[in-house]
């Protein structure tokens, strides 16, 4: 549920970002820089993170990274220039990151999971990115 979750925050935002920063004015140079500083904060917290789940274990990071994109998809509509726009974009992309790879961390941590697990575990994920973008599409 935690990476489902993240997935459906993380689709609304990434559905979204460009056009609230085409209100704001923002060009396209500075929205193909802010939207590639938010793809690799997606992806660099998975260089260090084994060491947060060895030490608080995958449940903690991923929810923690629930709460900071939480924050994030919070925080995103109610900007009006580029500099805090990308760092919110920034915090919502490590936020994804952490929830995701600590909802996996947290699915395998008893073991190896069966195929269904996974597949239902795949699921929710498509599901939630699904239900992230409908919501926001249509609200």
């Amino acid at each position: 549920v935690t990476a489902a979750l993240a997935w459906a925050l993380m689709s609304g935002v990434m559905a979204h970002a460009p056009l609230l920063m085409a209100g704001c004015g923002i060009g396209l140079g500075g929205s193909v820089f802010m939207m590639s500083a938010h793809l690799m904060a997606m992806y660099a917290p998975g260089f260090v993170i084994g060491r947060a789940i060895a030490r608080w274990g995958g449940a903690r990071v991923g929810l923690s990274g629930v709460v900071l994109l939480l924050g994030a998809v919070w925080l995103l509509p109610q900007l009006v220039s580029a500099a805090p726009m990308g760092l919110t974009l920034v915090a919502a992309g490590m936020g994804w990151g952490l929830a995701t790879i600590g909802a996996t961390a947290w699915l395998h941590a008893s073991g190896r999971p069966s195929a269904l697990m996974l597949a239902c575990h795949d699921l929710m994920l498509f599901l939630g990115a699904m239900a992230g973008v409908w919501t926001l599409a249509f609200a």
